[in-house]
C-alpha cells in the first residue's frame, strides 16, 4: 500500500483530515485514514505534474469540510466542542448520580444473591435499590435538560468512561454482536412488559378487573410507541420523555412487585380500651370469666395458631371456631415445612381437610435440616389457665367431673345449672370435637368456604 511520503501534497492532506477527525476511535480512524490514503493516491495519478496542495484542494475541498463530509457518511457524530468548567452544583450532582447508580446496583446483586442463596426475604433489598435509582433520575433529569448536548453530558459522568470502554470491549468479541443483536430481538417482549407493569400498577391501586383492563389497551399503545421509536420516527424531547417514562414504569413496577410478593394474609386481634369494654354479665361471672384480664396482642402480631381452654383449665384439641356470622375462623398458617430450613425452624401446619380446627400442630425442622414429626406444642406463659385454680374456683366446682384424658369435661365442670356441656351451648363459637384434628378414612376433605 502506498505511504504518506508518495507525494509530499497528499500527505499534509491526508495528516489534515486525520487532525480533523482525530477524536475517533483508533480503529475507525485508521480504517478511514486507510481508505482516504487509497483516495488520494488515485487522484495524484490523474492530476500527474500538476499535483498540489492547491489542486486537491480544488477537487476534494478543504480538509475540515472533507473530513465532515467522510463523518457523515459513516454516521460519526460530529466533534464535541470543548465543554465550559462544570461549576461545583453540577459536579456535585454527577457526583450523586453515580453513587446512586452504583448503589441500586450493588442492592439488585445483593437481592438476587440472597434470594438464591439464603432466603426469600431477600427480595425486600429491591426497595433501596428502587429509592436510589429513583433519586438518581431525579437529579439526572435537570442536568439532561439544561445541557446542550445531553450525549457529552451523560459521558461526563463519574464511571461513564469505563462504562463505555466495557461496551467496546463487549462488541469486539466474537459473541458480542450476537448477543446484542439477541437482545434487540427481545424488544416486543419489553414492550408487552412495559403495559404489564401499569397493568400491575393499575391493579395494586384498583382492582385487578381494572388493571386486566389497563393492560390490555396499553398493550396496543407500547406496541405502537416501541414500532415507531425503532424506526425512529420519536427524536427528541419525545424520546427523552418516553425514556423517562419507561424508568418509572420500571421503578413503580419493581416496587408493587415486591409489595405483591411480600405480603402476608393476616388476621388482627385488637383489644379494646378498658373503659370502652362492656360490664360483664351475671352469666359470664357464673361461668367463671375473669373480668379484669387484659389479654391484649399488638396490632402488627401476626397470630398463627389459637389455643382453646376448658373451664377447667384444660388445653381443648379438634375446636372448630366460627365468627359471629357463623363463618369459619380462618388465620393463615406458616405453611408447610420445606426440607434443608434453618435448624430450628418451626412451621404452623393447618388442618389439611379444615383450616378453622385449633389447635394447629407444629413442625420443627432438626439439626440437619429435615422436618420433623408434626406435633402439639403447647403455649407457655403468666395468662395460660392453672388447672388446679381452675378447678377450684366458680360456683358447683365440688359437684364437678372429672376431666377426661382428651381434654374434654364433664356438664358440670362449666358451672352452668342447665348441665350442658361447652360443646352443645345454643351460640358457642367454639365446639368441641374429640378426635377432628385427625382425619378418617371415610370422610372426605372439608371445604373451607363451607
Amino acid at each position: 500500500m502506498p505511504g504518506d511520503g508518495d507525494h509530499p501534497a497528499a500527505a499534509a492532506y491526508l495528516a489534515a483530515v486525520r487532525d480533523e477527525l482525530s477524536d475517533l476511535p483508533p480503529e475507525d480512524l485508521a480504517d478511514v485514514i486507510d481508505d482516504l490514503r487509497e483516495h488520494l493516491n488515485d487522484v495524484t495519478v490523474e492530476l500527474g505534474v500538476n499535483t498540489s496542495g492547491q489542486a486537491l484542494v480544488d477537487r476534494l475541498g478543504p480538509p475540515a469540510e472533507y473530513a465532515a463530509e467522510l463523518r457523515r457518511a459513516a454516521g460519526m457524530h460530529a466533534p464535541a466542542e470543548p465543554a465550559r468548567p462544570a461549576g461545583f452544583g453540577r459536579r456535585l450532582l454527577r457526583f450523586l448520580i453515580a453513587t446512586l447508580t452504583g448503589a441500586a446496583a450493588l442492592f439488585v446483586a445483593l437481592a438476587v444473591v440472597g434470594v438464591l442463596f439464603v432466603d426469600d426475604e431477600a427480595v425486600l433489598m429491591l426497595m433501596p435499590a428502587v429509592v436510589a435509582l429513583a433519586s438518581a433520575t431525579a437529579f439526572l433529569l435537570p442536568l439532561l435538560l439544561r445541557a446542550d448536548d445531553r450525549r457529552a453530558e451523560l459521558a461526563s459522568l463519574p464511571g461513564a468512561g469505563a462504562a463505555l470502554r466495557l461496551h467496546r470491549w463487549f462488541r469486539q468479541q466474537a459473541w458480542g454482536e450476537p448477543a446484542l443483536e439477541y437482545v434487540r430481538s427481545l424488544r416486543p417482549a419489553w414492550w408487552m412488559v412495559r403495559a404489564a407493569a401499569l397493568g400491575l400498577i393499575v391493579g395494586f391501586i384498583s382492582t385487578a378487573s381494572l388493571g386486566l383492563a389497563v393492560f390490555l389497551v396499553t398493550a396496543v399503545a407500547s406496541v405502537w410507541a416501541g414500532r415507531r421509536t425503532v424506526d425512529g420516527a420519536v427524536t427528541g424531547m419525545r424520546l427523552w420523555a418516553l425514556n423517562a417514562a419507561n424508568a418509572g414504569l420500571a421503578i413503580a413496577g419493581v416496587a408493587v412487585a415486591t409489595s405483591v410478593l411480600t405480603a402476608q394474609d393476616h388476621v388482627e386481634y385488637v383489644a379494646s380500651p378498658p373503659a370502652e369494654r362492656p360490664e360483664p354479665s351475671a352469666a359470664d361471672e357464673h361461668a367463671g370469666h375473669a373480668a379484669d384480664v387484659e389479654f391484649e396482642l399488638a396490632a402488627d402480631t401476626e397470630v398463627s395458631n389459637i389455643f382453646p381452654y376448658g373451664p377447667d383449665g384444660e388445653l381443648l384439641r379438634g375446636v372448630r371456631l366460627y365468627d359471629q356470622n357463623g363463618e369459619p375462623l380462618q388465620i393463615p398458617a406458616t405453611g408447610r415445612c420445606v426440607e434443608d430450613a434453618r435448624p430450628g425452624e418451626t412451621f404452623v401446619v393447618a388442618n389439611p381437610w379444615a383450616r378453622h380446627v385449633f389447635p394447629r400442630e407444629s413442625v420443627t425442622v432438626n439439626d440437619q435440616g429435615r422436618c420433623g414429626v408434626p406435633e402439639l406444642a403447647a403455649p407457655f406463659g403468666d395468662h395460660l389457665p392453672d388447672i388446679a385454680a381452675s378447678s377450684d374456683t366458680g360456683p358447683g366446682s365440688d359437684d364437678a367431673g372429672s376431666s377426661s384424658g382428651d381434654g374434654s369435661s364433664s356438664g358440670d365442670a362449666t358451672g352452668d345449672p342447665s348441665g350442658e356441656s361447652p360443646g352443645d351451648a345454643a351460640g358457642s363459637s367454639a365446639e368441641s370435637l374429640d378426635g377432628l384434628d385427625r382425619p378418617s378414612s371415610s370422610q372426605p376433605p372439608v371445604d373451607d368456604d363451607k
